[in-house]
């Protein structure tokens, strides 16, 4: 019913092999009045980027919603309120703010992107992570360009994905292959977008929870984060630096904070 009402004209679910034939069936059983289609994530092991390009390769639709399986909208019209700022067609990619309630608070723990150390993304989510916080300069009121997008939550054009030569699946193929593909839309001048106008709920982890269940899995997961955090440094620090969307002489630690040193080596 919620897809109903959300206006997205067909789903499709990424499975591992040996989920799909069940995961098939259920969804047959359970929402044959919906379009949903259900593809093989193509690498025996987890492969985000390999993942994503198998799902969108399929897709009909122009505008792209990625989402992980744990993903909640927090309001009607969440789609409208990202597709709306495809009428720009500049605009590549719009991420909505994520949040995370605790107890009875919910807080803001996605907002809106800068580059951080070692060109990995950093985002700013205010001193006190509330949603009515303006935070400096109003940043977490309003609609902006931003250096890229967390991967829980995105719209994403189809053309410009495949203009960008799609997500990296070798190098950079899980941990940062969002963070990979920004800066490709970037350098080919397209912009992306964080907006506070559409929000969702996640909390995040299950997915890596699951597959560091032992510790060789654990381990290798580590290895790969680390060979994946030099690979993108290596080949994006110059170019994510020389961006323009946030001051040298801020942290690259802190959002909008100062270094308590006077001089900040980027390069």
């Amino acid at each position: 019913d919620r897809l109903e009402k959300t206006g997205i004209a067909e789903t499709i679910l990424v499975t591992a092999p040996e989920d799909h034939l069940k995961t098939t069936e259920w969804v047959g059983s359970k929402f044959a009045h919906l379009t949903i289609r259900c593809v093989v994530c193509p690498t025996e092991t987890f492969n985000l980027g390999a993942c994503l390009n198998t799902a969108i390769a399929v897709a009909s639709h122009p505008l792209i919603l990625v989402c992980d399986d744990d993903v909640e909208f927090l309001a009607r019209q969440t789609t409208e309120a990202m597709a709306q700022y495809f009428a720009d067609p500049q605009v590549s990619m719009v991420s909505p703010r994520q949040v995370l309630q605790f107890g009875q608070k919910p807080l803001l723990t996605g907002g809106p992107c800068v580059v951080g150390n070692e060109a990995c993304l950093l985002p700013y989510n205010g001193q006190q992570q509330w949603l009515a916080e303006r935070g400096f300069f109003n940043r977490l009121q309003m609609a902006q360009d931003v250096a890229g997008v967390q991967g829980s939550c995105y719209m994403l054009r189809k053309a410009d994905w495949e203009r960008a030569g799609r997500f990296n699946e070798t190098d950079i193929s899980t941990f940062f292959t969002v963070t990979d593909l920004g800066y490709k839309l970037l350098q080919g001048e397209r912009r992306i977008i964080w907006t506070p106008d559409a929000s969702f709920h996640h909390a995040g982890g299950a997915t890596l929870r699951s597959l560091r269940k032992s510790p060789d899995s654990s381990l290798q997961l580590q290895k790969q984060w680390n060979n994946e955090r030099s690979a993108l440094s290596k080949k994006w620090l110059s170019f994510a630096t020389s961006l323009d969307l946030y001051s040298h002489h801020l942290s690259r630690e802190v959002p909008y904070s100062l270094e308590p040193s006077m001089v900040i080596e980027w390069d």
